[in-house]
């Protein structure tokens, strides 16, 4: 099952422009990102649905990797998963307290700075 299959009212646009805003990341490396995502699937497979080759979609995962100071597609997809995660706390009330989001970033982890009425 796909991150995002697992976080359905995860606002993915935001989490997505988020990460292509704090990392630098091109137009076309955020569309891997949201393959990796969104599909799961391996280098080959994700390839085809982009229409690249399999090498240019491994240049690609290089450079995000680099520009994330990652060293692979599983420590991408974690921290997908805990943009998503607090993209989710985004919608969630405590008591009458409403989680605000996160707004500022420390190494590679996304860092929830701020709940409120």
């Amino acid at each position: 099952m796909s991150l995002v299959m697992k976080f359905k009212n995860a606002n993915l646009d935001q989490v997505f422009q988020d990460i292509k805003d704090t990392y630098r990341l091109s137009s076309r490396e955020i569309e891997v990102v949201a393959a990796l995502a969104i599909h799961g699937e391996n280098n080959r497979d994700l390839g085809c649905r982009l229409s690249i080759r399999e090498h240019t979609l491994k240049n690609h995962m290089t450079s995000i990797l680099h520009k994330t100071k990652l060293s692979s597609a599983r420590e991408l997809q974690a921290l997908i998963l805990r943009m998503m995660l607090l993209s989710y706390a985004n919608s969630v009330y405590i008591g009458d307290l409403r989680v605000k989001g996160y707004s500022e970033y420390k190494g590679n982890k996304p860092v929830l700075i701020e709940s409120g009425r």
